[in-house]
């Protein structure tokens, strides 16, 4: 077998690591145990997350792009001949970082496979120059598609692609505290939770008006993780409603995230538009009753806790809370749902399936 050295670049730079350095992270270990290795590079602003600190301390192999194409481009180079890397991966990628990838993918470098790896809806640039340049940049590359719609605009155009589901990493919602009180504040009926750093995407916005217009007597109270996006968060709801609503709690992220979702008594998910519907997961092994918009990447989750209703649309969302609100026990068998299709150990093995398979390719 061959050796696996692989270099992620990613334009992360969250708040906290979550389930997606999770998973990187798990996936080192057993590129290690194969006698690989994995580097990261990121961007400047991930340099003074605690995460990125930690994950140094512990000797992580870590490099963060100053915002010089070419600067980068000859760091990363650097990078590839001390590790002397054998495949390129990439996440949440945009067209500096593809630029920064040719001027590296040059000379002897122009042969080592390129992976990207898609996490949303594939979305055309809105300047039809960069769009072409975009695809001719990374035309070689093999995708890797979080779901089954992600993939198909990849499909229709004949490019390689795999499928591969992403995985939660369950033990990261093993710890928790009782916060229900503290977010409540006093308020009684029952608590919906939302991830909402993106009003729009996520579809805060139409949960906001549904709520308002049908739950006249506001026995819902709804929290909205609005994560390192506060004062805009405020700023909507202002404009919304000319002040925060007292039934509305905008809450900041937290690494123990099964805190919210054990306070909840449903998960909304409002979404326009997902890849791979995470929370949907997480919320189900936490034995969460959900409401969820019916939109490609969520509706491949069938998971039993899970009431669907029509995107976009203010009715269907609130009958689909109420409906999740007092539906009976279905918890266990989300749980058991979950955790049989979505284990860390089969998406390492499926990732490092995919390197191996282009390595033997490589080397025929």
């Amino acid at each position: 077998m061959a050796k696996l050295n692989i270099l992620h670049i990613a334009d992360f730079g969250a708040a906290n690591p979550g389930n997606f350095f999770a998973s990187l992270l798990a996936l080192e270990d057993e590129l290690e145990a194969l006698g690989g290795c994995a580097v990261y590079v990121l961007p400047a602003r991930a340099e003074n997350k605690y995460w990125a600190k930690d994950l140094l301390h512990d000797g992580k192999k870590l490099f963060f792009m100053s915002g010089s194409i070419v600067a980068d481009a000859s760091m990363i180079r650097r990078v590839m001949n001390e590790y002397d890397i054998t495949a390129i991966h990439s996440h949440f990628a945009h067209s500096y970082i593809y630029l920064a990838l040719r001027l590296t993918r040059t000379g002897r470098f122009r042969e080592i496979p390129f992976y990207v790896h898609v996490h949303s809806q594939y979305k055309k640039q809105p300047n039809a120059i960069k769009d072409k340049l975009r695809d001719y940049i990374i035309s070689e590359a093999e995708y890797i598609c979080v779901s089954k719609s992600v993939s198909e605009p990849f499909e229709r155009r004949g490019r390689s692609f795999r499928v591969v589901y992403n995985a939660v990493d369950f033990s990261r919602l093993y710890c928790y505290e009782d916060i229900r009180d503290k977010i409540m504040a006093g308020r009684s009926g029952k608590l919906v939770l939302m991830f909402g750093y993106d009003f729009r995407i996520k579809g805060v916005d139409i949960a906001l008006k549904a709520l308002e217009k049908f739950d006249t007597n506001h026995r819902f109270t709804l929290g909205i993780v609005v994560t390192n996006h506060l004062d805009r968060a405020k700023t909507q709801l202002e404009t919304m409603f000319g002040k925060i609503p007292e039934w509305v709690r905008l809450l900041p992220a937290r690494d123990d995230v099964a805190s919210y979702y054990k306070a909840a008594d449903v998960f909304l998910s409002a979404s326009r538009t997902e890849g791979f519907p995470y929370a949907l997961v997480e919320a189900a092994y936490c034995k969460t009753p959900v409401a969820a918009a019916d939109i490609p990447g969520q509706n491949e989750l069938q998971s039993p806790n899970i009431t669907f209703f029509r995107p976009v649309c203010e009715a269907s969302l609130f009958q689909a809370v109420e409906a999740a609100a007092s539906a009976g026990a279905s918890g266990e068998q989300a749980r058991e749902y979950v955790v049989e299709r979505f284990p860390m150990k089969r998406w390492t093995q499926e990732i490092i399936e995919i390197y191996n398979g282009r390595q033997a390719e490589k080397n025929r």
